[in-house]
């Protein structure tokens, strides 16, 4: 007989990005990203540079349209903010991309852009919705 814990651990146990479940750490990790996130500190002149075009995106048409076509593919998300996930993905990871989200987030809050983002960047290396 399995134990729920020992059921749990096979579910819900860490994977690297490599897998096809993405890491999820602890929530005191996640904390202190929200929090770096708040900050407003310079994230570097690229990102900070893709963070505040991901907010002119998530303001003007927002990040998922219910239909390709015009800066959307064919599951209707925003192209460019794809785009802008896998350069923020490639120059600091998934601890990168989390910040980049919360700084929308905080930006675009209250507002179903805020919370959107993160469907659009699903399956962006680790990012996993």
């Amino acid at each position: 007989m399995i134990s729920l814990r020992g059921l749990f651990d096979r579910m819900c146990s860490p994977v690297s990005s490599d897998g096809d479940k993405a890491f999820v750490p602890c929530p005191d990790e996640e904390l202190n990203i929200e929090k770096e996130a708040a900050t407003g500190s310079s994230l570097g002149r690229e990102a900070d540079r893709l963070v505040d075009e991901l907010i002119k995106i998530g303001c003007k048409t927002g990040f998922l349209a219910p239909e390709s076509g015009d800066g959307f593919d064919h599951n209707g998300c925003s192209t460019r903010a794809r785009r802008i996930g896998q350069r923020l993905n490639e120059i600091g990871g998934l601890r990168l991309m989390k910040i980049a989200w919360w700084r929308v987030r905080f930006a675009l809050s209250p507002g179903p852009a805020s919370r959107d983002l993160g469907l659009a960047w699903d399956r962006i290396g680790a990012w996993r919705s």
